[in-house]
């Protein structure tokens, strides 16, 4: 049997302005997300552990269309959830032997506000979503539309939720916070 010396491996890395869609098809993956990336990380390697942390900035780009994101436009009508330009998503992440999370994730757009943490393990994830939407992007045939109309509607609408279950269609559950709190 073959001994590996105890050292570890560091590597610190940073990267600017970088077209996303040309570096996943680097990487030979096709994720929805436009924007030009903004990143500084450090990975680290020790026998049989691998550690990534780092930050990364988007700017001027887009997320979407995804099965979730469909999903839940479909369930809320909150129409830009179908796909979210925007100014900035910036976030933490760190990845750990395998396990990914995603923390201070923030997407700030004309259209949203969204604020999330996120723990990613095998294809299941479990995190919170803050979200806040103009008033008027929430499709007016929906039930959120009438809660809207009795809890007296205002410019933006925060909810706050929390999301679980597999990667590719993850159950949402819409947490207590002023709106709902309104219409109980």
């Amino acid at each position: 049997m073959r001994h590996f010396p105890n050292f570890t491996w560091t590597v610190n890395g940073s990267l600017s302005g970088a077209d996303m869609p040309f570096l996943l098809r680097r990487f030979g993956k096709h994720y929805p997300v436009t924007g030009r990336l903004s990143a500084d990380g450090t990975w680290t390697w020790q026998k049989k552990n691998t550690q990534l942390l780092g930050r990364f900035r988007l700017a001027e780009g887009m997320v979407g269309p995804t099965v979730p994101l469909q999903r839940l436009a479909d369930e809320t009508g909150i129409e830009p959830l179908r796909q979210i330009q925007f100014h900035e998503f910036s976030g933490h992440v760190a990845f750990r032997n395998g396990d990914l999370d995603l923390d201070h994730l923030k997407i700030l757009s004309d259209q949203a506000e969204l604020l999330a943490n996120v723990k990613v393990r095998g294809e299941h994830l479990t995190g919170t979503l803050s979200a806040k939407f103009p008033a008027s992007s929430i499709r007016s045939s929906s039930d959120l539309r009438g809660l809207l109309r009795y809890g007296g509607e205002k410019e933006r609408v925060g909810f706050d939720f929390r999301v679980a279950g597999s990667l590719g269609v993850p159950r949402i559950q819409w947490l207590s916070g002023e709106f709902k709190r309104k219409v109980e």
